[in-house]
This record gives structure tokens, sequence and C-alpha cells, in this order.
């Protein structure tokens, strides 16, 4: 997994999922690596940097018990543009984790959450920020700089976005979502792909 954010204004990509095993299954995962200190017991930590084009990313996985769950893992992944120290070189990289999981053929469901930041000059937002109430007096503040909305479909969430200005400049879009796939390479970039696709929905490109 090495998805290019950069390409696409996003700096994060998170997404999260349980794996629900049988009692062998979840035995043959936990003691994958008997003679690594670092993954002897859960939680385990894979994590390693990597980059596409001029940009640097750093991605992780961290695997523990599931909650109220016998022999279930709960994998959390991320990836950033924005991180201060580099990985612990003495973790193992995420592709150690993924190859553990590779041959298992049932989807899972993720959820996910994209973060995404555009330029102030050069784009043009659906929802229009600062937002005003110009109608009352009295407000403990003077304008809102966010906006959530929530797409319904079948009574159910479909989707939901956080539009913000925190400085009244950049423009950032934060996606959640939820996403059913096997634990496969190609997962990172249609999760990326599918948050691309949602906040295009609310942001364009200005023309000129």
């Amino acid at each position: 997994m090495r998805p290019n954010l950069a390409r696409f204004h996003a700096t994060s990509l998170d997404f999260c999922c349980d794996l629900e095993l049988e009692p062998a299954e979840f035995e043959g995962l936990t003691s994958a690596f008997p003679d690594d200190k670092n993954y002897r017991e859960l939680p385990w930590i894979f994590a390693n940097s990597y980059t596409v084009g001029r940009a640097r990313y750093f991605a992780s996985a961290v695997v523990m018990p599931a909650k109220g769950k016998a022999t279930a893992l709960h994998v959390h992944f991320e990836f950033s543009r924005r991180r201060l120290s580099p990985p612990d070189p003495e973790l193992r990289p995420l592709s150690d984790f993924l190859s553990l999981v590779s041959e298992q053929e049932s989807e899972r469901k993720f959820d996910c959450t994209v973060a995404l930041e555009y330029p102030d000059k050069g784009w043009g937002s659906l929802v229009l920020l600062p937002m005003r109430l110009l109608e009352y007096s009295g407000l403990p503040f003077d304008e809102f700089r966010g906006f959530r909305a929530v797409k319904i479909e079948e009574g159910k969430t479909a989707y939901s976005i956080i539009i913000d200005r925190p400085e009244n400049k950049a423009i950032s879009h934060a996606v959640q979502f939820s996403h059913s796939s096997r634990i496969e390479a190609s997962l990172a970039d249609t999760i990326l792909a599918q948050a691309v696709r949602i906040s295009s929905l609310f942001i364009r490109p200005e023309e000129g």
C-alpha cells in the first residue's frame, strides 16, 4: 500500500476494521513472529515511510485485540504526509502484516476517514464559508467557519463530510464513510479514490 495523497490534495488517510477469525487462524496470526521481542504480544505496530514523486509519506498499522471478541483483531491503518520523526527502525514494515492476511478472502467493513486540504485560491466551494447569522445578536461567536453535511441513502448514512476554513484561507474536507473489501494491496488507493469522489461534489477547480 503506497497511496499518493499529494496528487489528490489529501493529507491523511485512516481506515480500520475487525478481523473475526477462527481460533486456529487467530493463534496463527498472533504467533507469527515468535523470535521478535516487539511482536510476541499484542498490540503490534507496523510502520514505515515511502516516497512517491517528491512527497514522503508515513504508513502504519496498529493491531490489537478486538473489544468483546475472543478470536478477533482490530486493525487501524494510517497514511500521512505529516510526521515529526521517522518510524522506529525496530518496527516491522506494513508489508509484513499484509503478507500475513493476504490470503484471507473474506470482505471486511472498514470505517474510513480521509482529510483533504485545498488552497484558498483556484478552488470554488459549494459551501461558502465563513457564514454569518446577521438576524441574531448577542451570540457568543461571530461566524461559522465549519459545516458538516450528511448524505442519507435508504435510511442510513452513506457518508459525511466536514468542510472547514479555520483561518478563512485553505479549505479542508474530512470525509467519513464505510467501505467493504478484502485486505489487499489496492485497498488504500480504492478508499482514497472514493473519498476524492465525495470531496469533488463539494469543490471544483476554478476556470481561468
